[in-house]
């Protein structure tokens, strides 16, 4: 076993993770925050909406920092989706 080489890895997970929480509260807040009669605890649709947008916006946010980081585990998670996307794209050519 490499532990240092987990190690880094562990890290940048961290790093990203936090990062995207921090990204998703700012952009709780953005949407109203969850105070009475903010719009994303005002209705059940809205509270549905609030947490797809927020959803997307961190998982952006850990994508992105896992890409500057430089992760290993990224490129390999995202290898098979890219390939089978190119293997798509010149099959319709």
């Amino acid at each position: 076993m490499d532990g240092t080489r987990i190690f880094a890895s562990l890290w940048r997970f961290v790093v990203a993770g936090v990062a995207a929480m921090i990204a998703g509260a700012g952009f709780l807040v953005i949407l109203g925050g969850v105070s009475a009669g903010a719009f994303p605890v005002s209705h059940p649709i809205a509270a549905i909406v609030s947490t797809a947008v927020v959803g997307v916006v961190m998982l952006v946010v850990y994508l992105g920092f896992l890409a500057i980081l430089r992760s290993n585990d990224l490129e390999a998670g995202l290898a098979p989706v890219l390939d089978r996307a190119a293997a798509r794209s010149s099959a319709r050519r």
